[in-house]
């Protein structure tokens, strides 16, 4: 149906992508599948960053164009504005995608005060009003603007049903303005990385099985639940942990695992390029979460065939996992619950395999060329 719409249509639609930066996330990541992907006989995708950083950026096409506003400070807000209107007024784009509040935020003022008229300006949100949490003066804040900005979007694309009746609840947006398009993952290209080098530790080629968890290392992410589940888990069996992934929390992560004396047990990698040959020969795969927008890492360890075990945390984990199908759920912040539900799968070899066999085959509905063609559907029809 895409295509055929596309060849309906006959146009060659510029798209300009704003994104503020590159540094590993799920967002970002997203972002370069999606960059990669786009029909190139139909779109015309140009990039546009605040910043020109990232270790993300070497993953992007070598044929995008792209545009950096050179981002000072948090402080330049109107400076990226202008910035972005001069770009605009280059590109002259018939569809914008703005991926991130604080570039949603840009994108609806700058089309504000310029009256600027792509055909069609849409906002990927995820779940970031959660991320202020116990900041009440900050949220109300940012839930003022959101409530503007949401008017001056055309669509509104969100990455699960839980994020769309959030926005919904919170924002009264009409349901027809918001589409739900679930996050991916490059089955392809993960299936070639697992096996395309060594694992980067040691540990991966020993027979003492590990647990294995990725993310940004922020409060949300609820690491150091798992750590204190580790410490459980390490109690009854012979097991490590491995966290990968970087952020603000790295510190007190360390100062956690120090002070349950399990620095021979557990490693902190920081990013890793490459995470797939580590994920693949891992026994299980973890994710502690508080709240999620989707849970993107729960596919890639899909896809990598392993089991995972997660927090059925807002959003995401229940929109992928089928409870003791295809992975197993556990309730937020229960420490106990989760060191006993990853000890049970470490621990039952035929548990493990049939997790694993079934979160191979779920995985494929989560597969990038799916979303990629998605986004395209909504472009054109809406364009």
């Amino acid at each position: 149906m895409v295509n055929f719409i596309m060849k309906e249509k006959k146009k060659n639609y510029r798209l300009l992508y704003i994104i503020p930066a590159f540094i590993p996330g799920g967002a970002e990541k997203l972002s370069v599948y999606f960059l990669n992907k786009i029909d190139r006989t139909v779109f015309s995708p140009a990039l546009c960053l605040f910043e020109k950083k990232g270790e993300l950026l070497e993953q992007l096409p070598s044929d995008l164009k792209a545009f950096n506003l050179k981002k000072k400070s948090r402080f330049s807000f109107f400076r990226l504005v202008f910035s972005l209107r001069r770009t605009v007024n280059r590109f002259r784009p018939d569809i914008i995608f703005s991926r991130n509040w604080y570039a949603n935020l840009t994108a609806a003022i700058t089309k504000k005060l310029f009256i600027m008229k792509p055909s069609l300006l849409v906002f990927l949100e995820h779940n970031d009003l959660r991320d202020l949490a116990g900041k009440k003066l900050r949220m109300r804040l940012k839930k003022l603007l959101m409530k503007f900005i949401f008017r001056w979007a055309d669509k509104i694309v969100v990455v699960s049903h839980g994020v769309k009746k959030e926005l919904r609840r919170d924002f009264n947006i009409l349901r027809k303005k918001i589409t739900v398009i679930n996050n991916a993952v490059d089955i392809k290209a993960i299936n070639r990385l697992k096996d395309s080098e060594p694992a980067e530790l040691n540990w991966f080629n020993e027979s003492i099985p590990i647990i294995v968890s990725m993310g940004k290392l922020l409060p949300r992410k609820g690491f150091p639940n798992l750590i204190k589940a580790f410490k459980i888990i390490r109690a009854k069996k012979d097991c490590r942990l491995v966290i990968i992934g970087k952020g603000p929390e790295m510190r007190n992560l360390l100062s956690l695992v120090k002070l349950y004396n399990l620095e021979s047990d557990v490693q902190l990698t920081g990013y890793i390029k490459n995470p797939y040959p580590l994920i693949s020969r891992a026994g299980v795969f973890a994710l502690p979460s508080y709240w999620e927008g989707f849970g993107n890492v729960i596919i890639e360890a899909m896809a990598c065939g392993i089991p995972s075990v997660a927090t059925n945390c807002p959003y995401g984990p229940e929109e992928i996992i089928q409870d003791n199908i295809n992975g197993l759920l556990v309730p937020v912040g229960d420490v106990q619950t989760l060191a006993e539900s990853l000890l049970k799968v470490l621990d039952d070899h035929e548990l493990r395999i049939r997790l694993s066999q079934s979160a191979l085959i779920r995985a494929v509905d989560f597969d990038v060329d799916r979303m990629v063609k998605a986004y395209e559907k909504l472009a054109v029809e809406n364009a």
